[in-house]
């Protein structure tokens, strides 16, 4: 009996791994677009949302009005994040990924609003500034990183060391030491943050 089918056989065999393996690289890279895409999506949106509050607010001022007062439980900018990662903080650090729209709702059920004509986008754009939290692979869901504490300790250490290597090595040049210390400046608030919503939960 002749080989030559088996062989075949076996040569089919690998071309077809082969381009299923192809395929399947170009199926992870796709989808790493639209995940990316739709980031930049929920960003953009949010900024529009952000945009047309502070227009209507300066509307409203130009035309002899007063910005009405905020409705009791009404949260804007760093005050979304703040609570909204308090929430998380509470349910625990095992309950997994949570999706924004999904975290949105918990916000509101605890009786508070999202200022702004898309509540959903500028929650968003919130939540995703705050340092303990991260993304996931999953478009759209979230989780809490509460490893970011000493990541970040360990950054401002590490920017306070360059800021003083820096000075010490050219006290009269300022311009290298001055970005190294708006650096650090950023970075001790972000850690703050991170450290304030911690011990929030702890109280």
């Amino acid at each position: 009996m002749s080989s030559a089918p088996a062989a075949f056989s076996a040569r089919f065999a690998r071309a077809t791994e082969t381009e299923r393996s192809r395929l399947a690289g170009r199926l992870e890279r796709a989808k790493a677009k639209v995940r990316k895409r739709k980031g930049e999506l929920a960003t953009a949106e949010a900024e529009v949302a952000e945009l047309e509050a502070q227009i209507s607010a300066l509307a409203s001022l130009s035309a002899g009005g007063a910005p009405r007062e905020a409705e009791p439980g009404t949260l804007r900018g760093r005050a979304i994040r703040e609570v909204a990662v308090g929430l998380l903080l509470r349910r625990g650090p095992n309950t997994g990924p949570i999706h924004y729209r999904a975290w949105l709702l918990l916000l509101e059920e605890a009786g508070h609003t999202v200022a702004g004509r898309r509540p959903d986008a500028v929650f968003l754009n919130q939540v995703t500034r705050h340092p303990l939290v991260r993304s996931t692979t999953r478009a759209g869901f979230y989780e809490l990183d509460l490893s970011a504490t000493a990541r970040l300790d360990s950054r401002v250490t590490e920017l306070r060391t360059s800021l003083a290597v820096e000075l010490a090595q050219a006290p009269s040049e300022q311009g290298g030491s001055h970005a190294v210390a708006l650096d650090l400046s950023r970075a001790e608030r972000v850690l703050a943050e991170a450290r304030a919503a911690l011990a929030a939960k702890a109280r």
